[in-house]
């Protein structure tokens, strides 16, 4: 910290961020690390921007908007639920992405479009998270595939197949909810399905459940 920022009077307080970085042993794995654990350190401190500077990647983003790049790219996803975009670059490890503006109690997914495949993450306090290894391109999406226009749904968006999906939406209020559901059109996943959007009337406390 430096000294002007550091707490001077009594009383006076500052909170500090640290940071840890682990350096792997030498393996098979690890032959495209710099020999010396003062080089890789160096170098994870300029890939990431903690020197000040641009990271060592640059992003094109289709949707979202970026808001940090200081190690973590941090992303709000906006109305359109998501971060979908292409990451250029190659760092000497695995970039942490937040995404933030997202509801907790729907389904988040991260897809790869290079792998053709997508896994489920956690919301937690609107923001999901995820690491991805950066060795070249990376074509995302992280977000929501199905949304709403009512956020008291729920929303449990389940793979069940290579290509087939199932949906549930349940009503955790009192009263009968009316919601329109539709799929999130940067989801690839879900672009050949015949599901688009449908209108529902959820009695309290019951589900409704769809094949998409």
């Amino acid at each position: 910290m430096p000294p002007g920022l550091a707490p001077s009077k009594a009383g006076e307080s500052r909170t500090a961020s640290l940071l840890f970085v682990g350096i792997p042993r030498a393996t098979e794995y690890t032959g495209h690390l710099p020999v010396s654990s003062t080089e890789v350190v160096e170098r994870f401190y300029r890939d990431f921007g903690l020197d000040d500077g641009e990271p060592e990647y640059t992003s094109d983003l289709q949707a979202g908007s970026m808001t940090g790049q200081r190690y973590i790219l941090d992303i709000e996803a906006g109305d359109e639920q998501c971060f979908s975009g292409t990451l250029t670059g190659s760092l000497i490890s695995s970039l942490p992405i937040s995404v933030s503006g997202l509801r907790d109690q729907w389904s988040a997914y991260l897809l790869d479009r290079a792998l053709g495949k997508a896994r489920p993450l956690g919301v937690f306090e609107s923001q999901a998270w995820a690491t991805v290894p950066m060795r070249g391109e990376a074509d995302l999406f992280i977000g929501h595939p199905i949304i709403a226009d009512n956020e008291s749904v729920h929303i449990q968006c389940t793979q069940s197949g290579d290509s087939a999906w199932t949906l549930e939406v349940h009503n955790p209020t009192d009263e009968v909810a009316r919601v329109t559901i539709r799929k999130n059109p940067r989801f690839d996943l879900l672009a050949n399905s015949t599901f688009s959007r449908e209108t529902l009337d959820i009695p309290a406390g019951s589900s409704v459940f769809r094949a998409l």
